[in-house]
């Protein structure tokens, strides 16, 4: 008989030769079995090593109770991206619409080069670079999906894209993705761009500090949606902007780089839902780890 590649009983032998004192055997095996070894022990077990590569007095409940946290925390959050990101959608959409009086909401009606020089003429800027026919394409990709969008198909239009002329921007931007989303915006005129930003109650001074935060908001998603850890993340994009926007946000300036717990206030602040950032800590605190740990843990997350 094959040795197994992937034993997990040498997986939990190798932990204890490294001092890791196992509480649960049985408990511990379910979670290296079922939740990936490069999820579930890569990304966690480090955080609990020594600087000689040792377990500093961590028992496999740690690991498993900083695994269960950073799992609750992350879809606790996702929750409220998805909020800000409906938000978003909205108010784009919406100022699209008003902006240019389409009465019938019907944003590919447009003559094609209308839309390329007066409604989305920014989309040049977006990164990674998209052509302007790629964007429309992200905008209807996923329209087929769903059976009341299908009903407006213009058969007799043979362009794949105009040929969904019919259908409602508002009701076409309920396919998007963030991602989607956040190009669309990216791409508009500027007048329309402020006209978002201040029905979000943000100066349009701050749009590219805005950005960078959208960008590292759905960078944080993406990281969540696959199940990766958050607790610790480098925050991607760094900017001066940034910060100046952070300020404006919320009155507070930062010293050093903008971090996680900056990215929970700014979702916070945009979302309506005040008390993230302060149930987060919470949970930090009814965690059962070590105190030692959880210290590690609250410097992560303090402002």
């Amino acid at each position: 008989m094959l040795s197994q590649v992937i034993n997990i009983n040498e997986t939990i032998k190798d932990l204890e030769r490294r001092g890791l004192k196992i509480t649960d055997y049985k408990l511990l095996r379910y979670y290296i079995a079922n939740f990936n070894i490069n999820t579930f022990l890569v990304e966690y077990k480090d955080f609990f090593l020594d600087d000689n590569g040792r377990f500093d007095n961590a028992t496999s409940d740690d690991l498993i109770n900083l695994y269960r946290f950073d799992r609750d925390f992350g879809n606790h959050l996702l929750r409220e991206i998805l909020v800000l990101e409906k938000i978003i959608n909205t108010n784009v959409v919406y100022a699209t619409i008003n902006y240019f009086h389409l009465k019938d909401r019907c944003l590919l009606k447009l003559d094609k080069n209308r839309l390329k020089e007066e409604v989305l003429p920014n989309y040049i800027y977006i990164d990674p670079p998209l052509s302007f026919e790629q964007l429309l394409v992200k905008m209807i990709r996923y329209l087929d999906a769903k059976k009341n969008t299908r009903l407006l198909i213009d058969h007799n239009c043979k362009d794949q894209i105009f040929k969904w002329k019919n259908v409602p921007l508002d009701i076409m931007c309920l396919s998007w993705s963030f991602a989607t989303t956040f190009s669309f915006f990216i791409s508009l005129n500027t007048n329309i761009k402020d006209l978002v930003l201040q029905n979000l109650n943000i100066n349009s001074k701050n749009v590219i500090g805005f950005c960078d935060l959208i960008k590292n908001v759905i960078n944080i998603r993406n990281l969540i949606s696959h199940n990766m850890a958050i607790y610790e993340e480098d925050i991607k994009y760094q900017s001066d902007n940034l910060k100046s926007f952070y300020y404006d946000l919320t009155g507070e300036k930062i010293d050093g780089d903008f971090r996680l717990p900056h990215i929970i206030v700014c979702i916070a602040k945009l979302s309506g839902y005040s008390e993230l950032y302060n149930k987060t800590i919470k949970q930090i605190n009814l965690l059962n780890i070590t105190d030692k740990h959880k210290q590690k843990i609250l410097e992560l997350f303090s402002l």
